[in-house]
């Protein structure tokens, strides 16, 4: 699959609601799609991409956010961004796909529509596997 680029719905069966992460900046020129995968570079919330060193997960985008080009989105701190954390529906990396070996483990997101593979490249973050179900896997967050 490829990067995300319009809002989707997503099955939740685990959501943490009472711990959801939040940023307050979103990178210049960005759109955080609803329910697309999403990670803090240097302070700024952009969409997740495979690879990129010094990112640290958020979740789920819970809204969509559209950053101007050029200039980063600030949101105020009464209002920031909000990012679901729990277990939710993904596909699966063709030629890369995770087993029933991996329940219970590490599993990695390829792009911002949180397509799962079983090998891990330079700086991937990562979610536990937690089923096979319907040829989605379960991931959590």
């Amino acid at each position: 699959m490829a990067q995300q680029t319009s809002d989707q719905v997503r099955e939740f069966w685990a959501l943490p609601e009472a711990a959801p992460n939040l940023a307050h900046t979103i990178l210049a020129a960005q759109i955080l799609y609803e329910n697309a995968l999403t990670m803090l570079v240097a302070g700024k919330a952009r969409p997740y991409v495979s690879g990129a060193a010094g990112s640290t997960m958020l979740g789920w985008s819970r809204n969509h956010y559209e950053a101007p080009a050029g200039a980063d989105l600030v949101l105020v701190n009464d209002s920031p961004a909000v990012f679901k954390r729990g277990v939710a529906a993904c596909a699966g990396k063709a030629g890369d796909l995770p087993t029933d070996l991996l329940v219970g483990k590490a599993v990695y997101f390829d792009d911002s529509s949180g397509t799962v593979k079983a090998t891990a490249a330079a700086n991937d973050l990562s979610g536990t596997l937690r089923a096979i179900k319907d040829g989605l896997y379960e991931v959590e967050i």
